[in-house]
């Protein structure tokens, strides 16, 4: 199966973004166009992020390497490397123990580098967008403060949730609607307190009401920030945090679905 970002417009009229899994691009139109939706556009997600683990460097059909492959591969890498074995050799094992043809290619290019004198995260980094720029970057800094056992240990805790929020969300396709719904209500929220139509007590009443402890802001804006964490590195999930207005622009600059309207960003920028 593959996966598509669908551009929807609802039987309410609303416009949504929703991922699906088809054969192809006819039938997952047609699946949505059986649900009662109005397809504007189907296309592939870029291959980026955690996409990046199941699709091997993303062009032309080439065969997948399995996320839970690649969380294996880290695991046992995390394990080794405590254990006080050398990279080379834990790198030149793990290859030869590898289910996934592909991931055994790429290791084998990540083992031979590593013999021409390059650090872990360079070969690793040279693979192109095979690997998220999190997961080079990460490695980057586990060997430069000596704790890559525990930098992995935390990369595969990390994308262990992110795998599972997929996942999730692939079952239940309804929650990628909620979320868009919440993202609508938080951007009237948002343009209603920049025009001043809400008194005090409204704002924080419905503030409370998205932003209070997991509303509905939890989960959208977790995965904004983990989007932006993927593709930026965490100095900008960082910097964005700092500023919360700049979370939503920076969003915006790196998603591949969904976006925050220019109106609402407009006004942002004129505060």
């Amino acid at each position: 199966m593959a996966e598509f970002i669908c551009r929807l417009g609802t039987p309410a009229g609303e416009v949504v973004t929703r991922t699906v899994e088809a054969p192809g691009v006819n039938e997952a139109r047609a699946r949505l166009e059986r649900e009662g939706f109005r397809v504007f556009n189907v296309a592939p997600p870029k291959t980026t992020g955690v996409t990046a683990l199941t699709r091997f460097g993303g062009r032309g059909g080439q065969a997948k390497v399995k996320a839970n492959d690649f969380l294996l591969f880290n695991q046992q890498l995390a394990a080794l490397v405590r254990a006080g074995i050398p990279i080379l050799q834990a790198i030149s094992m793990l290859r030869k123990r590898a289910a996934s043809a592909r991931l055994r290619a790429v290791l084998g290019d990540v083992e031979e580098q590593i013999r021409g004198g390059a650090a872990l995260s360079k070969a690793f980094a040279s693979q192109g967008n095979i690997f998220p720029r999190i997961y080079t970057a990460s490695i980057l800094a586990g060997e430069r403060s000596g704790s890559l056992d525990d930098v992995l240990r935390r990369y595969v805790e990390y994308t262990k949730s992110i795998v599972a929020l997929r996942r999730k969300i692939h079952e239940h396709p309804e929650l990628a609607f909620e979320e868009q719904q919440t993202a609508a209500r938080v951007e009237a929220f948002l343009m209603a307190v920049l025009d001043g139509k809400l008194s005090e007590a409204e704002e924080t009443e419905q503030g409370m009401a998205f932003f209070g402890v997991q509303g509905p802001w939890y989960t959208l804006g977790w995965k904004m920030a983990v989007a932006i964490e993927e593709a930026q590195g965490r100095p900008a999930l960082v910097s964005a945090l700092c500023d919360p207005r700049q979370l939503l622009f920076a969003y915006n600059r790196v998603s591949t679905g969904a976006r925050w309207s220019e109106a609402l960003l407009e006004r942002l920028r004129a505060k």
